[in-house]
């Protein structure tokens, strides 16, 4: 039966992850339904699951400072590009993944996340004769995508290793 509900919740949390994807992907919009249905399922599986490995304390820790992170990083661009970069749909994602992935797993998830966008972002500009002539700055780039597989990967290793 445990199997069951672990199988459940990771079936129930990719689909979430894949709608946020392309939600992002089409519209530049991560859904507060899908970031707190998420996060939700980061909180049942720790708590509900024999294969948790995150107390309640480290996943709620790991929200607040990955969304403070994410704040802040946000006002910094505003204040320096007077442009929007983060959109509070990354902030609540950022906070949502770190409940399923801890303090420790949360600093991962950033930096896979921008590792990967940036990744794809350069494939695309390479891909395309009208991006390559934008200036890199003013390109649009859903961040969701990249937080999206950042957690996934983030979670999944943990998860290997506990097991």
């Amino acid at each position: 039966m445990d199997l069951l509900i672990v199988v459940f919740l990771l079936a129930v949390a990719t689909a979430i992850l894949l709608a946020l994807c392309t939600t992002d992907l089409r519209r530049f919009q991560l859904p507060n339904k899908l970031n707190l249905a998420f996060g939700i399922l980061g909180l049942s599986f720790h708590l509900l699951s024999p294969y948790g490995f995150l107390v309640l304390q480290s996943q709620l820790l790991a929200a607040m400072v990955g969304a403070a992170l994410f704040l802040g990083l946000r006002w910094m661009f505003c204040q320096m590009r007077h442009v929007e970069a983060l959109g509070l749909g990354d902030v609540k994602f950022i906070a949502a993944a770190g409940l399923w992935v801890g303090l420790e797993g949360v600093f991962w998830v950033i930096a896979i996340a921008a590792l990967s966008t940036i990744g794809w972002v350069a494939i695309m500009r390479r891909q395309s004769a009208v991006l390559s002539k934008r200036p890199l700055l003013t390109l649009r780039t859903p961040f969701g995508p990249g937080l999206a597989f950042a957690t996934a990967a983030v979670f999944t290793g943990m998860l290997v290793e506990f097991l």
